[in-house]
């Protein structure tokens, strides 16, 4: 009876320590899990305040880029004067920019 009674004592200690290291592992998982996703939300709350800054940023170059604020800025500050008549326009297909890209690159090896 008591080599039973010491195998059942045996058997149910190892079983215990297996539920508690399982238990320990989930537990510690568990915990990792949290800090993770704390430090995702953390970095998901920057990557869309950089996207506003960026959409900020590019709003702002839209408005300083912008034609009536250049012109007006020539016209105020330099003094220019836009020309009422429309500018001529070239047109050139690429086998005529690639000529010119070759006759430049010879004259200046």
């Amino acid at each position: 009876m008591s080599k039973k009674k010491n195998t059942f004592i045996g058997e149910l200690f190892l079983t215990l320590m297996i539920f508690i290291s399982a238990l320990f592992a989930y537990l510690f998982s568990l915990n990792e899990i949290k800090a993770l996703s704390k430090v995702k939300d953390q970095l998901e709350n920057q990557l869309l305040q950089k996207a506003d800054k960026k959409e900020i940023l590019l709003v702002e170059l839209e408005r300083l880029s912008s034609e009536d604020r250049i012109v007006k800025i020539a016209q105020d500050s330099l003094s220019l004067v836009k020309s009422l008549t429309d500018y001529n326009k070239l047109y050139l297909d690429e086998s005529q920019v690639s000529r010119v890209k070759r006759i430049i690159s010879d004259k200046y090896e």
